[in-house]
């Protein structure tokens, strides 16, 4: 199971867990991610953690190389039926929860795509943080999580 804390506007942190990226992960201790700003979450081995922020720099580290861009992607579908039942709810306004769950889960799936991105090229850290939506065709939706990955030790 990989754990870690999601990056917030604010410099809060959120706690989630999703689903192992690969079966090798359920015996291995996964990698710990956390933000800037955010309490880690527990790890017996730090070494292993990738810090994320989405600032430019990183206040009490040095920078010691920039490994380029790093991504993680997924597109994610709604069924029919949830579709039709989405296009009624937008007729008297309101959340759309389904929605807003897939678009949440989304997010957490291409953050640890992004940080074993970032891994296989050795990085520490990823700077510059971001997350980006788009719409492909009527019901599906791709979600990009983007930075640059690099290498830093603390001062």
């Amino acid at each position: 199971m990989r754990a870690g804390v999601c990056a917030m506007a604010g410099g809060r942190g959120r706690a989630y867990r999703g689903a192992p990226a690969a079966a090798s992960e359920t015996t291995a201790r996964p990698p710990t991610v956390w933000a800037t700003g955010a309490t880690p979450a527990p790890a017996s081995n730090e070494e292993d953690a990738v810090i994320i922020t989405t600032m430019n720099d990183m206040p009490g580290y040095e920078i010691e190389e920039v490994l380029g861009e790093v991504f993680g992607l997924t597109v994610r579908a709604r069924n029919v039926g949830s579709q039709i039942g989405a296009s009624f709810k937008s007729l008297v306004g309101g959340e759309l929860k389904g929605m807003t769950k897939m678009l949440a889960e989304g997010r957490v799936h291409a953050q640890e795509r992004l940080v074993d991105e970032a891994q296989a090229r050795g990085a520490t850290a990823v700077i510059a943080f971001r997350f980006d939506t788009s719409e492909l065709g009527t019901t599906w939706t791709e979600i990009c999580a983007y930075g640059t990955a690099v290498r830093a030790s603390k001062r």
